[in-house]
């Protein structure tokens, strides 16, 4: 029952930009040239195995588990 999964990509771009409160343009990452942002440089990683996991219920669980379906209070 594991909620995830794993995807290889080439990696990630990224790029910010800062505004004031009109929305006029006071900067970017990478900066402006000739009113164009550049290419953003492409940043990647090495490949990795992925973990080997299991699903499991810890033992408090089954505590709470046992205390909300008693009867007795």
């Amino acid at each position: 029952m594991n909620n995830y999964s794993v995807s290889e990509t080439a990696g990630i771009q990224e790029g910010l930009v800062y505004v004031n409160k009109h929305g006029k343009l006071l900067d970017s990452f990478p900066r402006i040239e000739n009113k164009m942002i550049p290419k953003f440089k492409q940043y990647s990683w090495d490949n990795w195995n992925s973990p080997n996991s299991a699903y499991r219920l810890k033992e408090s669980y089954y505590i709470l588990q046992k205390k909300y379906t008693s009867t007795n209070d």
